[in-house]
């Protein structure tokens, strides 16, 4: 059998060794470099660039569950007021969501700057 040798080789084996698989490292062809891909990274023309569209796409898809999250806190705060419930933890999962989503309003503005 061939099995996988220090990350760019293969040798002959009796048995299969165990081994990891690392779907995130690519080699560079130009210089021969083995490097590692983050989340929003790609490999345009033998180099490692920051993938915009798929940034953007993430944080958009954050940015909507997190609307749809604040909405249903907003309505359960009502909802519990009107009972007389306590609703010290619903607001301050209001405001962690209301801060993340601000986070993320800005994240995508500057996407957006960076893609004109």
């Amino acid at each position: 059998m061939l099995a996988p040798f220090e990350n760019t080789s293969v040798i002959e084996v009796k048995e299969m060794p165990e081994f990891e698989v690392l779907n995130d490292l690519f080699v560079l062809e130009k210089d021969f470099k083995l490097v590692k891909l983050n989340r929003f990274e790609k490999i345009v023309d033998n180099e490692v660039i920051e993938d915009i569209e798929l940034k953007n796409e993430f944080y958009k898809k954050k940015q909507l569950g997190l609307q749809r999250t604040f909405l249903k806190l907003k309505s359960e705060e009502k909802e519990f007021l009107q009972l007389g419930f306590n609703t010290v933890e619903t607001v301050k999962e209001i405001e962690n969501t209301f801060k993340e989503l601000k986070e993320i309003d800005l994240i995508l503005k500057n996407l957006e700057k960076n893609k004109s």
